[in-house]
């Protein structure tokens, strides 16, 4: 009678020790999630870097190929940068232009 107690707590334990372990698994996962996210100030040394690797290569065609996504993510971001719906975007110009104003 008393181990099934003792297996039972045991168990128990167990279990409370799993849950444990996936909720911290959980929150190192969201933190690195975050910590990986590109930053547009890393921009200049992946582009720098992909046009060693295609200037290593030789190839032409990779060479195009980044002029070409190269240039329609500026045309995105021309998109963007005019949005007027985007309220975040348009508050946050309207702090950096104040700040340069004094």
């Amino acid at each position: 009678m008393i181990t099934i107690y003792v297996l039972g707590s045991i168990l128990f334990l167990l279990i409370l020790l799993f849950a444990w372990m996936i909720y911290r698994l959980n929150e190192l996962y969201q933190e690195n999630k975050d910590s990986m996210r590109p930053q547009p100030y890393k921009l200049r040394f992946i582009l720098d870097e992909m046009l060693r690797t295609i200037e290593a290569q030789g190839s032409w065609d990779q060479l195009e190929f980044m002029r070409v996504e190269v240039r329609g993510v500026l045309r995105t971001l021309d998109i963007v940068r005019h949005d007027l719906n985007n309220k975040r975007l348009r508050a946050s110009k309207q702090k950096c232009q104040e700040a340069t104003v004094y």
